[in-house]
């Protein structure tokens, strides 16, 4: 993708508004990977982990 965009990378706000735009689009996204990975079984479910730290910067 990179090399499509001549190595433009998107600011916060572009991804963001993007993300606040299209929230079906992506949820069918993910949802279409996923199924994806479980069909290639790739990944398991049977353990699930949440990162939840918290970092000061």
């Amino acid at each position: 993708m990179m090399w499509l965009v001549n190595g433009l990378t998107p600011g916060y706000v572009t991804i963001a508004n993007f993300r606040k735009n299209n929230p079906k689009a992506l949820k069918q996204v993910f949802r279409t990977y996923n199924r994806f990975l479980q069909g290639e079984d790739i990944f398991g479910k049977e353990t699930i982990a949440v990162d939840g730290s918290k970092i000061r910067a």
